[in-house]
């Protein structure tokens, strides 16, 4: 199978996300092999070679892969992998080599790697996921110390593994947390000096907390943040120049429309901050089958079609709004993306009502001439504008679309028109 191909990738990503889920069952589970009284060893010898099957196998893919690599992140790849290959080797089978047994937990590399990974690739949800990640490798932390007390305590008593096990999460997690409780005391040197490391690291996961977890949870959203911000600044500028209140609410209502939409970046600011391959393929998903809609541009090539959608001009219309006022000379033309407006005559007869993917004000491109009717939004709109100047800038680099064009505007609106093709 092509490893480039998106069936390769799923595969390749659900070995990576089960090959974690053992690394984590393993961080969880041969610690507790380590333990006193907790494991017996014909259960612990089958996951004991359970994990040598996959954690081979997964070297086996990961050195598969780094031959395919550039020579640097080659010589890169070779720690991850001396890690694997500690970490795939049998140490159960040999003589004294119980507590070898913990160097599996060095597939925990991995787990930090996707990690960072999925941190990349999903860079809005940063904050959650830091935050996700942070509880993953606390909770692993205090399994980890927890086992540890319940050796120096002289291990698990039979058929009591369980309370075992509970009252020394217990004790862990209140002196992390920097409770402690004091029903459950260090007696031996031993004791007191392992509980005296344990309230040391609570300290420093104390100090992370509070200076960090308020600011993830106010960084959740920070498209809401910019909102804010925005208004605020509105409001102090229309204060201090004393717009008029119906004015006020209008601003305020287009303001709360873009929010309610997700649309606080400007979408021209956001398609700018876009390589130009990646901008055009944008901008041909949003506006190719509008800008097609119209009759005039039905035969225009794809490079015509894309230079179009490039230089479309997006903007919003609140219910009320006039995207085009009657007697006004019109310069331009509309794609109606979302919402509806309605066509109104001069005397305020709705002339027609248009929505969702349709155009109206084509004529303009072709001649300078009063408009014949108004339009006025219903709904709250999205519209895409294209200006004359900019349309016959286009048109001049497309001497055959000119001629289309120019016959098709002839015989549907009955005009003589003769596009610039300097």
């Amino acid at each position: 199978m092509d490893e480039t191909s998106p069936d390769s990738n799923l595969w390749s990503h659900l070995w990576n996300v089960l090959i974690a889920l053992v690394a984590t069952a393993a961080a969880y589970y041969i610690p507790l092999t380590e333990v006193s009284g907790f494991m017996g060893t014909g259960s612990a010898s089958t996951v004991e070679g359970l994990l040598t099957v996959l954690f081979g196998l997964d070297l086996a893919v990961r050195l598969r892969r780094s031959r395919e690599l550039p020579a640097a992140k080659q010589r890169g790849a070779r720690f991850g992998l001396a890690l694997d290959l500690l970490a795939a080797i049998p140490f159960f089978l040999l003589p004294g080599g119980e507590l070898l047994r913990l160097l599996r937990l060095l597939k925990l590399y991995r787990v930090g790697q996707g990690m960072g990974r999925l941190g990349h690739l999903h860079i809005v949800h940063g904050t959650v996921l830091r935050l996700t990640f942070f509880l993953y490798w606390l909770a692993l932390g205090l399994h980890w110390i927890a086992c540890g007390w319940i050796e120096l305590i002289g291990g698990a008593s039979p058929g009591a593994t369980q309370a075992a096990y509970v009252d020394a999460f217990y004790w862990t997690t209140s002196t992390i947390t920097t409770v402690g409780y004091g029903d459950i005391v260090p007696v031996t040197m031993g004791q007191k000096v392992y509980g005296i490391g344990v309230m040391m690291l609570g300290v420093d996961i104390y100090a992370y907390l509070i200076g960090n977890i308020a600011s993830l949870i106010s960084s959740l959203d920070p498209v809401r943040a910019r909102y804010m911000e925005q208004r605020e600044r509105l409001s102090a500028f229309m204060q201090y120049r004393a717009l008029p209140t119906p004015l006020r609410r209008r601003i305020q209502r287009y303001f709360d429309y873009v929010w309610e939409e997700r649309l606080v970046s400007d979408e021209s600011e956001v398609m700018q901050s876009l390589p130009p391959s990646l901008r055009e393929e944008v901008a041909l998903f949003l506006k190719r089958d509008l800008i097609k809609n119209v009759p005039l541009f039905d035969a225009a090539s794809d490079a015509f079609v894309r230079d179009v959608a490039l230089n479309l001009e997006s903007f919003v219309a609140l219910p009320g709004d006039f995207v085009v006022r009657i007697g006004e000379t019109g310069r331009e033309m509309f794609f109606l993306s979302r919402g509806e407006v309605e066509v109104v005559a001069g005397d305020g007869t709705i002339l027609n009502t248009l929505s969702d993917g349709d155009f109206f004000g084509e004529i303009a491109l072709f001649l300078d001439q009063p408009r014949t009717a108004s339009v006025r939004a219903i709904t709250a709109c999205d519209l895409y504008e294209l200006d004359k100047p900019m349309f016959e800038r286009i048109v001049s680099t497309y001497p055959d679309v000119a001629g289309t064009l120019e016959a098709e505007a002839r015989l549907r609106y009955g005009v003589d028109i003769e596009l610039s093709e300097d």
